[in-house]
């Protein structure tokens, strides 16, 4: 996997099935910024990655967050982009 950028949304949903946003991140990354867990040859399971967290810490920018029933955008995430 080679890096770039990468948006993270946290969202609750509700027993109708309505998402509501709870956070949104974006942050470039590079390969060296995540943990690999690879699988065995007899293994059906999906190769998974995660985000080391002083990379997440280090690299990723909350943009928005939901503050008592309103939005607050923290960013623009053009601002991250240019």
């Amino acid at each position: 996997m080679a890096g770039g950028w990468f948006l993270t949304i946290e969202y609750d949903i509700n027993e109708k099935g309505s998402l509501s946003f709870r956070r949104v991140w974006i942050g470039e990354l590079t390969e060296e910024d995540f943990v690999w867990c690879g699988r065995g040859l007899e293994s059906r399971r999906t190769p998974t990655a995660s985000v080391k967290r002083e990379s997440w810490e280090k690299k990723m920018k909350k943009v928005f967050e939901l503050v008592e029933g309103t939005s607050q955008a923290s960013r623009s995430i053009l601002d991250f982009v240019k």
